[in-house]
């Protein structure tokens, strides 16, 4: 089995979550393409950087844990089923 990448960057599900997240979009409403798309961008505007994603994840939840850990929950939710669906 091939580990799907973006950007050079192998996509597990925490770092697709995470990508998910700094999106700043619903996740449960996109098309899988829509979600490669928003991972893409997120990577991207990071710097290609897991740990830059992730510092800013846990950040964003640090300030806003209201809101923060549902978006979170959505955002694993819809990295497993992305990935459980890419070949």
């Amino acid at each position: 089995m091939t580990a799907l990448t973006i950007h050079g960057v192998i996509l597990t599900p925490t770092i697709t979550a995470e990508a998910l997240f700094l999106a700043n979009i619903e996740p449960l409403t996109l098309s899988d393409d829509e979600v490669l798309t928003a991972i893409g961008h997120s990577l991207k505007q990071f710097g290609c950087d897991a740990d830059r994603c992730a510092a800013e994840v846990w950040g964003e939840i640090a300030d806003h844990p209201d809101c923060g850990y549902g978006r979170w929950n959505r955002c694993v939710t819809r990295a497993g089923r992305f990935l459980a669906v890419t070949p």
